[in-house]
């Protein structure tokens, strides 16, 4: 790669598919049935599939590469023919491109090959563009190199769709040289088509080169003879690539089964509305209402609201209630805003001990249902009546009652609390605007704002990515908790060095934000108290000690390896007294 200058195609060359590319138009087709279920009244994934082909075809005449707006348009105008869509045409062409998007987001994955090649390019100084023929708009790209990781590797994108130029005739080259002001002798092309991304790169001056990845074109081929359902697949193949590539961002699966079984909760009891708590609310509310944008059919959609609030105002509010203090009244008044039409509250936060949710009853006698990924050792109280909780993850109802792989998911609480985090400060009081309008006092640390911005901000928006891929190919189908706690488990036992040290930040920047505000210190080995009983008889109860214990000693590369012996007997004998007997 001796050329400053690099164009390269997109699919097939960076980017792999773990389908055929045809397989892609089935499942938008059946993602958008599933959306609007009024379409499956006259039209099959299949009838609908040739239906948005017909429409292409049509505009072709028109244009080189149709503009996908016009595309779903023609399509909107086809079918409310026959059918009483409940959105107008605007709505549906953005709602077909979310599904477009996310479908493609579920299947890929980088060429890693070719990726190393190309970072080193860019390390070299190399310019490196993307010039694609593809039916989606530029924008997709925004997602599909965000969720791979890529997107610090280009310096531009070109889409045949974007400028009703391609590459098959060669007028996507000629605009993308005027555009950058590039001489094409000093430019290289790659790519997997001999005609567009070699001959027609040739004939515009480009130096074309042709790559051709064998083994995934025999796979990708096998897969569309053989009409694999990847939708069967996805869990394993995200999993194990998210495990090996990035920083426990497999724990998006984890998240969207949090969803499911939030969602199905909120359907069975019928809510209207639910409350978000600050701060481990903010992310579960962005994947809940992506979701309900994305998949779920209109009349089941629910309304998922962010609270702010905290441990320290609701002590807070405890404490002045004897004497009707001001923040126990804006309090008050704030939680009442946030009652379903059954004058109940619904609160969905990341969990533990509910001490919160508690507070809130015994001030203020709400009824309260609480929804947590993990809720551990519940006190049985007087308030109890009015004061239910339920870890949908995890939950430690007794000693002697957990639900099941309790010790596995509860492994890594801490994680949990920071992946999930807002951008925003802590909450410690209430207040009122120049409306008379209720807004939270923020208290913002310089260090958790730090560590947000440089870790969960781009975390959170790779996983909400990977959780729409993944949601639109199982369409509220359920992942097996059998299978999700595995991937946890091997997520746990087993983390790299670029792993560990990523959790060791994380630990230097976790505070006390409710009294002391203080970084919460780590124990030690002095603090581990080992029942031996209980570890040959529910060794996955200590997991997170494990778990703690190989982040400590990552910063020694002899105990470090000494390690994995350990730990690998340490697994076999979790799996096997929790998955097979």
């Amino acid at each position: 790669m001796s050329n400053k200058i690099i164009f390269t195609d997109f699919f097939d060359t960076v980017m792999f598919r773990r389908i055929h590319s045809s397989q892609i138009y089935v499942q938008w087709a059946k993602a958008l049935i599933h959306k609007y279920p009024v379409i499956g009244d006259n039209q099959t994934s299949s009838t609908l599939e040739l239906l948005l082909h017909e429409c292409r075809n049509k505009l072709r005449m028109q244009y080189k590469e149709p503009p996908y707006q016009l595309v779903i348009g023609l399509l909107y105008d086809k079918l409310i023919e026959t059918t009483q869509l409940a959105v107008n045409k605007e709505q549906f062409i953005i709602q077909s491109l979310k599904i477009d998007i996310a479908v493609e987001l579920g299947c890929q994955y980088p060429n890693e090959h070719l990726v190393k090649r190309f970072r080193k390019a860019k390390m070299d100084g190399a310019k490196i563009y993307i010039v694609s023929d593809f039916y989606l708009p530029q924008e997709a790209y925004n997602a599909f190199l965000m969720k791979s990781h890529l997107d610090d590797l280009f310096d531009g994108v070109y889409v045949s769709e974007t400028f009703n130029c391609t590459k098959s005739d060669g007028s996507l080259y000629v605009y993308v040289l005027n555009d950058l002001h590039l001489d094409p002798e000093y430019v290289e092309m790659y790519g997997d088509n001999r005609h567009s991304d070699v001959k027609m790169a040739k004939i515009n001056g480009i130096k074309g080169k042709w790559y051709f990845p064998l083994k995934h074109k025999v796979w990708t081929n096998i897969s569309r003879k053989l009409n694999w359902d990847y939708s069967k697949r996805i869990v394993r193949k995200e999993s194990w690539w998210l495990y090996r590539h990035t920083n426990f961002e497999e724990y998006s699966l984890v998240l969207y089964y949090f969803n499911q079984k939030l969602t199905t909760r909120v359907n069975d009891l019928k809510i209207d509305k639910v409350a978000f708590l600050s701060r481990g609310g903010y992310f579960l509310l962005k994947i809940f209402n992506a979701l309900q944008v994305l998949i779920t059919p209109l009349d089941r959609k629910s309304r998922g609201e962010y609270c702010y609030n905290s441990r320290k105002v609701c002590f807070t509010a405890r404490d002045q209630k004897a004497i009707d203090g001001e923040q126990y009244k804006l309090m008050y008044e704030y939680m009442n805003s946030f009652k379903a039409s059954n004058g109940n509250i619904y609160i969905i936060d990341e969990g533990w001990y509910n001490h919160s949710q508690q507070a809130m009853c015994s001030t203020f006698g709400y009824n309260i249902y609480g929804f947590y990924i993990g809720s551990r050792a519940k006190e049985i109280w007087k308030e109890y009546n009015i004061c239910h909780r339920e870890g949908l993850l995890f939950d430690y109802r007794t000693k002697y009652d957990k639900s099941k792989y309790y010790g596995i998911f509860c492994t890594n609480c801490s994680m949990y609390e920071q992946m999930l985090t807002a951008e925003h400060g802590s909450v410690i009081g209430y207040g009122r605007n120049d409306k008379n309008e209720i807004i939270p006092i923020l208290k913002v640390s310089e260090k958790e704002d730090e560590i947000y911005h440089r870790y969960i901000k781009h975390m959170q928006e790779c996983m909400l990515l990977q959780i729409e891929g993944i949601a639109v190919w199982l369409l509220e189908s359920p992942i097996p908790e059998k299978q999700l706690a595995k991937i946890v488990l091997r997520a746990s036992v087993f983390a790299n060095h670029r792993r560990c040290r990523f959790l060791n930040d994380l630990d230097k920047h976790r505070f006390d934000n409710c009294s002391s505000g203080k970084r919460i210190p780590d124990k030690s080995i002095k603090d581990v108290k080992i029942n031996i009983t209980v570890l040959l008889l529910h060794p996955a109860d200590y997991l997170g000690m494990f778990c703690k214990l190989q982040r400590k000693l990552d910063g020694n590369i002899i105990l470090r390896w000494l390690y994995y012996p350990i730990a690998i007997c340490y697994y076999i004998y979790i799996y096997i007294l929790t998955f097979i007997k």
